[in-house]
């Protein structure tokens, strides 16, 4: 029996996509759950990529609360990022806690640099706690790294590809009112205290 594993890496199916993320959740509200969604003009909605995409929406879109959904609906494009990165963060433990454990560590630190290691360092202390992570292939594990770490770099927290700095993201005034009145714990996901 295949263990269930808390770190799931199905986020690589799709990375931040703001915009697509808002259509996608727009029909979910009007029309309810949807497989054939269309997310832009140049994918077919019958493709296992399109239907792979979606589901990851869904699973993100359930991740918020009402309050977060309006300001999804209602928001400015940076709003609009910061709600879409607060759902994948929520969503997927493994890019979530890299954000608390880690990046929280190194933003308030003197040196503000997140290395490769850092996560791979990350990732071999999950594999402790979780033995059946250390199955990953080697392409499902570089995949899944590179993935969080430009869904980090869209959801404004990390800047650079060579060299990568950590920094706190704001993720608009209506968002900071609502989670410092709801969810304070959650403003770590964009490195505010």
């Amino acid at each position: 029996m295949t263990p269930i594993l808390p770190y799931t890496t199905s986020f690589t199916a799709v990375g931040l996509a703001p915009e697509q993320f808002l259509a996608v959740c727009r029909m979910l509200d009007k029309n309810g759950l949807r497989a054939d969604i269309p997310l832009d003009a140049t994918e077919s909605i019958r493709t296992n990529t399109h239907k792979r995409k979606v589901s990851e929406f869904v699973k993100r879109w359930k991740s918020l609360s009402e309050e977060e959904k309006q300001i999804l609906f209602t928001g400015d494009p940076s709003e609009i990022r910061a709600v879409a990165f607060l759902a994948t963060v929520k969503t997927y433990k493994l890019i979530g806690r890299f954000v608390i454990e880690v990046l929280w560590r190194i933003n308030f630190s003197i040196e503000n640099e997140v290395t490769l290691k850092d996560y791979d360092n990350y990732f071999d202390e999950i594999a402790v706690e979780y033995p059946a992570m250390r199955n990953m292939a080697e392409g499902t594990y570089k995949k899944a790294r590179s993935r969080i770490f430009n869904i980090l770099r869209d959801g404004g927290i990390l800047v650079g590809r060579k060299k990568m700095v950590v920094t706190s993201a704001y993720p608009g005034k209506r968002l900071v009112e609502y989670l410092n009145r709801d969810h304070p714990h959650h403003l770590k996901f964009f490195l505010l205290k």
